[in-house]
């Protein structure tokens, strides 16, 4: 059952890493982003514990680590 979750991102300041982290975000199977901004992002997912090692990956190689998610 896909669920919707609010995640926070560090060191994002423009939109040039708005689309970074999408991209990032986007290449993670199972994962879809329904909003993006500076700072946080609403993605949906199926299961985050399962994937959130492979977001957080994802994320970081783009040099925005995943701070806190919750779900929603």
């Amino acid at each position: 059952m896909n669920k919707q979750y609010e995640i926070v991102l560090e060191g994002m300041s423009c939109g040039h890493c708005v689309a970074a982290a999408r991209d990032a975000l986007e290449s993670v199977d199972g994962v879809s982003v329904d909003k993006i901004w500076v700072g946080k992002a609403l993605i949906t997912t199926d299961n985050f514990s399962e994937r959130e090692g492979k977001i957080q990956a994802a994320l970081t190689e783009e040099g925005y680590p995943l701070v806190s998610a919750q779900a929603r």
